[in-house]
């Protein structure tokens, strides 16, 4: 089993955490969905800290 964390910090990015959910449901999910072995993924996102 593996797991990978990763922890964006969009404060500097000119990216929001909508923009980003946007990403996912548009392009990022299905190309997720073609990782063979990938059994599950989830994002996370707190609109406090823009992470």
């Amino acid at each position: 089993m593996r797991a990978d964390i990763v922890w964006w910090d969009l404060s500097a990015s000119g990216q929001t955490i909508e923009s980003m959910r946007e990403y996912l449901r548009e392009e990022s999910v299905a190309a997720f969905s073609a990782v063979p072995g990938l059994r599950f993924k989830m994002w996370l996102s707190d609109p406090d800290t823009n992470r």
